[in-house]
C-alpha cells in the first residue's frame, strides 16, 4: 500500500485522468472530492451503489479513520483509498490526512507537485527531440 499525506485543499493525481482533493481535514474524518472520468465510478467500501456526481462530474465523500472507498475505473481495474489516520500538525493546527492506496502497478499515484514536476520534464524531453 502506498501512502500520502495532504493537507486541506492539497491533491493527489491518479494516473491521467483522476485528481483526488482533500477538501477538508479534523480528527475525526475527511471531506474528499475524487474528478474522475464519466465512465469510473466511486463506490464506499460497504456499498456496491456508486455515489452520485456534482454538476462539475466530481465525486464528493466523507471518510473516517479506518473507512475506504472504491474508485472503479473499468470492470476490471479498481483502486482502493484508504483513510489511514488524521493527524494534526504539530507546529500548527492545521489537520493531515494520510491515505493509503491499493492499485494496479501500471496506474501511478503522486502528489499533485510531483505530477506536475513529471508532466513538465516529459514535455521538454519531446520538445527537444
Amino acid at each position: 500500500m502506498l501512502v500520502l499525506s495532504r493537507f486541506d485543499q492539497e491533491k493527489i493525481c491518479i494516473g491521467s485522468e483522476i485528481v483526488l482533493t482533500v477538501v477538508r481535514c479534523d480528527l475525526e474524518f475527511a471531506v474528499i472530492e475524487i474528478l474522475l472520468p464519466e465512465d469510473a465510478t466511486v463506490t464506499y467500501s460497504h456499498s456496491p451503489d456508486p455515489f452520485p456526481r456534482s454538476r462539475g462530474g466530481a465525486v464528493r465523500i466523507v471518510l473516517e479513520p479506518g473507512d475506504y472507498c472504491l474508485i472503479n475505473v473499468d470492470e476490471e481495474k479498481s483502486i482502493e483509498v484508504h483513510i489511514v489516520d488524521l493527524r494534526r500538525q504539530s507546529d500548527s493546527q492545521r489537520c493531515k490526512a494520510r491515505m493509503g492506496f491499493e492499485a494496479p502497478s501500471e496506474i501511478p499515484i503522486h502528489r499533485k507537485e510531483v505530477y506536475d514536476a513529471i508532466h513538465l520534464e516529459n514535455q521538454g524531453k519531446q520538445d527537444n527531440a
